[in-house]
């Protein structure tokens, strides 16, 4: 609960509250959770970790203004019987009526994170902070040490779409993202999953070690 005392005024109402009218119904949330590994400045490697999780599996409140729910992703990477918290993300949610919720609508979350090279166990959990239901997603993760002579190439990043960073002064709140790098704009796709809706497969990585007129280029 101390990471709980971080969070909005909703959240801790929620978390008092004895008496829940409850909007979603039994519904089992598409809790997705995929990662990619690039390179960093040091030996260490720098760790991108994506969450999505369908907006319709979610528990809404009823409030004077409409329908609100809420959740907390928490994610821990353990090696043998230790383990590090890695980040704890509250996700909120506001719409006026059930209508405006689509099936096909995911909300979309990334963590970050620079560590050694090894062997771990990469932990996420989403707690429905209405419900009070979890779900847990566990999988292995290998770090390696990407070379600084070799041609090497990152983790293949799926996405929901991949877009120019706004540059002009203007935008300079829009271009302020978690999202963001290297000039563009790559909203993960954890779930990895295209169909109706999503047709187009995006992707992202980062090829190190280029050579161009026997000179290495990053």
């Amino acid at each position: 609960l101390g990471i709980l005392n971080l969070n909005d005024g909703f959240i801790k109402w929620i978390l008092k509250n004895d008496t829940l009218i409850l909007n979603s119904q039994e519904k089992n949330i598409n809790f997705a959770v995929d990662f990619s590994r690039f390179r960093s400045q040091g030996s260490e490697v720098y760790l991108e970790i994506y969450y999505s999780l369908d907006r319709s599996g979610l528990t809404y409140q009823q409030n004077a203004d409409g329908l609100q729910a809420g959740g907390l992703i928490q994610t821990y990477i353990k090696k043998g019987t230790k383990a590090m918290m890695v980040d704890s993300l509250v996700i909120t949610d506001f719409v006026r009526s059930k209508s405006e919720i689509i099936p096909t609508q995911q909300l979309t979350e990334q963590s970050t994170i620079q560590f050694e090279p090894g062997d771990y166990e990469l932990v996420s959990r989403f707690t429905d902070l209405v419900s009070k239901k979890s779900f847990m997603v566990s999988q292995s993760l290998k770090n390696q040490i990407f070379s600084r002579e070799s041609l090497e190439l990152s983790d293949i990043q799926l996405a929901n779409s991949i877009q120019k960073q706004a540059s002009s002064e203007a935008d300079f709140q829009q271009r302020e993202n978690k999202f963001d790098k290297n000039g563009l704009r790559v909203i993960p796709n954890a779930s990895k999953t295209y169909g109706k809706g999503l047709e187009q497969l995006s992707f992202y990585a980062e090829a190190y070690n280029l050579k161009f007129d026997g000179e290495a280029i990053n």
